[in-house]
């Protein structure tokens, strides 16, 4: 179950996406919100006017829709303090940021799936009625921890699963595909599967224009993750592409 949110605030363009998807999330699970406010090093010093300015929206909506939440910090904090907390949250969701900053915004996921050892949650749009979540499922036992993980938080949300293979071998793929269906069948939910290939990415990027997907499953898993550098080059371009809401585990 989703216990506790850890929401980041900051004053991105895409903020108010990310607190639509925490507060739905949260009013579905009747989840805690853990509000954190980020200092942003480009605008205002860290302190307590900038923090009540970025809090204050995020804490009447939450106060409207009757959430339980706690405000961690009234002043504005570095991003290195929200890890403490994403050690004792559930899944931490922040905003995507602007192209220009994708290696500052892939640098905090790296640090929370590693230092803060949570799942992270990125929006791209406001929550969706979809109820599918794609998995691009390679069969590792890494992407496997993720959808057990991901099956286990949303489970009140009664998710329909599409596992997605990429690869050039159709019996292989079979196989694979058959080995993720029977984990999320063994956990009650639905699956269904989808072989594709080509460059994953661009087919994946394809498949999201095609179906209304909630979000996108992935499991980054490269030496690059862990050495605490960056992502895997398909999560890392997914990240990139901002075109799908993410739901990244290791």
């Amino acid at each position: 179950m989703l216990k506790r949110i850890l929401l980041i605030i900051d004053a991105s363009p895409q903020m108010e996406i990310a607190a639509d998807y925490a507060l739905a999330i949260a009013a579905r699970h009747g989840s805690q919100l853990l509000l954190f406010p980020l200092a942003d090093k480009s605008s205002a010093p860290a302190g307590a006017a900038s923090g009540e300015l970025l809090l204050g929206p995020t804490v009447q909506r939450a106060e409207a829709a009757g959430l339980s939440y706690q405000v961690l910090s009234t002043s504005a904090l570095p991003f290195s303090r929200s890890l403490e907390w994403s050690r004792c949250s559930d899944i931490a969701v922040l905003p995507y940021l602007a192209p220009k900053s994708a290696a500052r915004m892939e640098k905090r996921v790296v640090r929370l799936l590693t230092d803060g050892g949570c799942p992270v949650l990125l929006p791209s749009a406001a929550p969706l009625e979809s109820k599918v979540a794609a998995v691009a499922w390679d069969g590792s036992s890494a992407m496997a921890r993720a959808l057990k993980l991901h099956l286990q938080l949303f489970r009140r949300s009664r998710l329909r699963y599409l596992l997605v293979h990429m690869g050039d071998h159709p019996d292989k793929a079979l196989s694979i595909l058959e080995q993720g269906c029977a984990l999320v069948e063994a956990q009650g939910a639905a699956a269904e599967t989808l072989a594709l290939s080509g460059a994953p990415v661009p087919r994946i990027l394809e498949l999201s224009a095609s179906i209304r997907l909630n979000h996108l499953i992935v499991a980054p898993h490269s030496r690059r993750l862990f050495s605490k550098q960056r992502l895997g080059p398909t999560s890392g371009k997914l990240l990139r592409s901002r075109v799908n809401s993410l739901f990244l585990a290791t």
